[in-house]
């Protein structure tokens, strides 16, 4: 399930964007806007998600986030734009990875996950 998240999300939307993969979250972050979408089983379908919600395609950016050990991977085939020099799955710009970082783990108490998650789930066995 593709959650769009606009402010502290809970842990019952968790479970729900964790319902498909288990052990991570695909997540498509809106860079300009400060939200994410996460859930479902391609980033495309985030993407998809914040585009309808009235995101510019050039703002957007996938990563994977593990909660059980609070890491991000910044890789998604939809993050290959020539157009915006990123010739990469990887987002190769160390700028776009913090904010894309920063919205994903807030420091500033206004969006998404917050650090500590990790104690609240356990690894599926």
């Amino acid at each position: 399930m593709v959650l769009i998240i606009k402010q502290r999300a809970i842990l019952e939307e968790f479970h729900q964007m964790l319902q498909i993969l288990e052990l991570y979250i695909k997540i498509a972050v809106d860079i300009e806007r400060g939200i994410l979408a996460g859930g479902g089983e391609k980033h495309a379908f985030c993407e998809a998600a914040l585009l309808e919600d009235g995101s510019r395609q050039r703002d957007i950016w996938g990563a994977d986030w593990t909660p059980f050990n609070q890491s991000i991977a910044y890789e998604s085939i939809i993050n290959i734009r020539p157009s915006q020099n990123n010739r990469s799955m990887l987002i190769q710009d160390p700028a776009i990875q913090g904010s894309c970082h920063g919205y994903t783990f807030t420091t500033n108490k206004r969006f998404v996950f917050q650090s500590g998650w990790r104690k609240k789930f356990s690894a599926p066995i």
